[in-house]
């Protein structure tokens, strides 16, 4: 994996849609971005700032989340995601992450990515799939 230097950035921008509610077993909770859309959202664009770094064989796999979710953003509203790089140790990427609708934070906090080798991935995803423990 290439280096990547503190600051890189990458953003994503999204309208949220009427599917991105918070809603559960199809009872809608609040009309408003859903925490767990939130997070893909803010993964996307750390992801974003990962992916120049990659090298051959290699893949960027989340392994972690801590965000706090602070405001409201309603359907129809534009958001904007900030992922920043603020650390890169030997397998891992750290960016804090930022989001913002209507010139309010929505969120803040940090994504963690492991960089592994492709083969080793699938590898893995194979050992858990049911033809490999003998299950039909």
């Amino acid at each position: 994996m290439k280096d990547i230097a503190a600051g890189e950035s990458a953003s994503v921008s999204f309208r949220v849609a009427e599917s991105m509610q918070a809603a559960f077993d199809g009872r809608l909770i609040h009309p408003v971005l859903s925490t767990a859309w939130l997070v893909h959202h803010l993964e996307w664009a750390s992801r974003l700032v990962l992916e120049p770094a990659l090298g051959p064989g290699e893949e960027g796999v989340g392994v972690g989340v801590d965000i706090r979710h602070l405001g409201p953003a309603p359907v129809g509203e534009q958001v904007q995601v900030q992922a920043t790089a603020v650390e890169q140790r030997e397998g891992l990427l750290i960016c804090d992450v930022r989001a913002e609708c209507r010139g309010a934070c929505v969120a803040t906090g940090r994504v963690f990515q492991a960089i592994l080798d492709r083969g080793r991935l699938r590898e893995t995803r194979t050992a858990g799939s049911p033809a490999s423990n003998g299950e039909e």
